[in-house]
């Protein structure tokens, strides 16, 4: 969770979703909208 701005409220988040108390896809929030070509990379 490093660099995260609001790293407590996507721990928060992730926890309702384990739980079943949100939907998995409220995830998607988490994504910027378009990734640069070097974070790919650094995904893959």
């Amino acid at each position: 969770m490093k660099g995260l701005k609001y790293p407590f409220l996507v721990k928060r988040l992730s926890c309702m979703v384990l739980s079943g108390a949100a939907p998995a896809d409220s995830l998607d929030i988490l994504q910027p909208a378009v990734l640069p070509s070097n974070l790919i990379s650094e995904v893959v």
